[in-house]
């Protein structure tokens, strides 16, 4: 017999027991869910193409979730969406749907990991008859607005305050002809960002004047977090490198030009799906004090 998920009433939903009949690869599941972060408006975005390339509809899938995995490591995404409540239903601020679907929160007791679900209405309806409409629920859409055979769906996302790369790289258990198939999440973008930097160096007394001229993009990411470090160690023999603080601003900054030493300054950025690209830019202070 074939085994569905297990659904609680609770107005947060609590994993039961899940015991997947067929785990799958890539290359051989009927069902393909791709995953692909951004940077947007001081939020994060977790995007999500559903491929269904077998026969029948589906209504519902769950990210963060493989049941294969023991009873603790099952649920693997521990970063919440960007909302503090607790709805049975979570809003457009934490999640995305298309019409005639809503994204729910499904956790253990005293789990600190989650998996994040999707329902189409009408079948969430039929797994819970007599029930009322709860408030902030979908619309029941008539037919029901299943994800057709032979089709991708990409109006799946969810809205997060931080990066959290399980996101991109962890498992979706998708209910598929009264079946949970269990496919590894596929990360879109594996490309890291473009991170270009040149500068000057320009003595100002017992100081030099930089300015970085640095470039940052990606193909996916319209906006890669950076980090940036300074060192300075010795020219003449590489060594006694030292941490410097960093820059608090990149276009322009000064440091002391200690005669004999090389700063180098470091940019690393990294996508919201964890791809990291780094670039440096190095200066010299001679002992007779003129940049090289």
């Amino acid at each position: 017999m074939k085994q569905k998920f297990r659904y609680s009433f609770a107005p947060v939903l609590a994993v039961a027991a899940m015991v997947a009949s067929n785990v799958y690869a890539q290359n051989n599941a009927p069902v393909k869910v791709t995953a692909w972060g951004m940077h947007h408006g001081g939020q994060v975005v977790y995007k999500y193409d559903v491929q269904n390339s077998g026969t029948s509809p589906i209504n519902r899938f769950v990210i963060g979730l493989n049941p294969a995995g023991t009873s603790a490591g099952a649920l693997e995404l521990s970063v919440a969406p960007n909302y503090t409540g607790t709805p049975f239903w979570l809003p457009p601020e934490a999640a995305h749907s298309p019409n005639g679907w809503g994204a729910l929160m499904k956790y253990e007791e005293g789990s600190q990991t989650f998996g994040i679900e999707w329902i189409e209405a009408g079948y969430n309806k039929s797994l819970r008859p007599g029930t009322p409409q709860e408030s902030g629920s979908p619309a029941i859409m008539n037919p029901p607005n299943s994800i057709p055979a032979g089709a991708t769906w990409n109006q799946f996302s969810v809205i997060l305050g931080k990066p959290d790369f399980a996101y991109v790289q962890g498992h979706a258990t998708v209910e598929y002809s009264g079946d949970n198939i269990v496919v590894p999440i596929i990360k879109g973008d594996k490309q890291p960002p473009v991170v270009q930097m040149q500068g000057t160096a320009t003595p100002a007394g017992v100081h030099y004047v930089i300015e970085p001229n640095l470039l940052i993009k990606d193909d996916v990411d319209p906006a890669p977090e950076h980090t940036t470090t300074l060192t300075r160690r010795d020219t003449a023999t590489g060594g006694n490198v030292e941490n410097l603080p960093a820059p608090k601003h990149l276009k322009q900054f000064r440091v002391t030009a200690f005669p004999g030493k090389t700063y180098t300054l470091t940019v690393t950025a990294q996508d919201a799906s964890g791809n990291t690209g780094s670039a440096s830019y190095s200066w010299s202070i001679p002992q007779k004090g003129a940049a090289r």
